[in-house]
C-alpha cells in the first residue's frame, strides 16, 4: 500500500515538473513549406548561368551576392557561389555555401532538383575526400560530413 502510494506521488510529481517546465518553452509558428518547381528556379538563374558557363565570373558574382541575399531563390545563387569557390580551390569557402544553400532551400538538393546540383555537389564533396582532404581533418570536414548526411538523406 505504501508503495502504491509513493508510486502514484512520484507521477504527479513527474507531471508537475513537466507541467512547469512546459510553461516556459514557447512554441515559434512553423514556416510554411513552399514548394518551387525546379523549371521555375533554372529560369530565374538562366542569364546567371549562362554566364558563368561562358567564363563571365567577375559579371555574374555581384549579381549572385545580390540574390544570395535578397532572393529570387538565394538557395540556388549560394549554390553557384559554392560552385564559384570550388572551381578557385576554396574548398572551405566552397563548402560554406554548399552548407547554407541546403540550409536554406534543401529542396535544391533533392534528386531532379535544379542545375543537377545533387549529383555535381556529391561530386565534389567526394572529390575532395579522395583527394586534397584525404586523411585529413580540416576545419571543413564538418561541414563535409553534414552535407553528405543531408545529400543522402540522413545518412552517410
Amino acid at each position: 500500500m505504501a508503495a502504491r502510494a509513493f508510486n502514484v506521488l512520484f507521477v504527479v510529481l513527474c507531471l508537475a515538473g513537466a507541467l512547469w517546465y512546459g510553461a516556459g518553452y514557447v512554441r515559434l509558428p512553423r514556416a510554411a513549406a513552399v514548394y518551387v518547381s525546379p523549371a521555375e528556379v533554372e529560369s530565374a538563374y538562366k542569364e546567371l548561368s549562362a554566364a558563368l558557363e561562358e567564363g563571365r565570373t567577375d559579371e555574374a558574382l555581384l549579381e549572385l551576392r545580390k540574390r544570395s541575399e535578397k532572393g529570387p531563390y538565394p538557395g540556388a545563387a549560394l549554390y553557384f557561389l559554392g560552385e564559384l569557390a570550388y572551381a578557385e580551390g576554396a574548398y572551405q569557402q566552397a563548402l560554406f555555401h554548399y552548407r547554407k544553400a541546403a540550409e536554406k532551400n534543401p529542396s535544391l538538393f533533392d534528386k531532379g532538383g535544379p542545375f543537377k546540383a545533387r549529383e555535381k555537389v556529391l561530386k565534389n564533396l567526394d572529390g575532395l575526400r579522395n583527394g586534397p582532404w584525404k586523411g585529413q581533418r580540416p576545419a571543413g570536414i564538418a561541414d563535409l560530413q553534414f552535407l553528405v548526411r543531408k545529400l543522402n538523406g540522413g545518412c552517410e
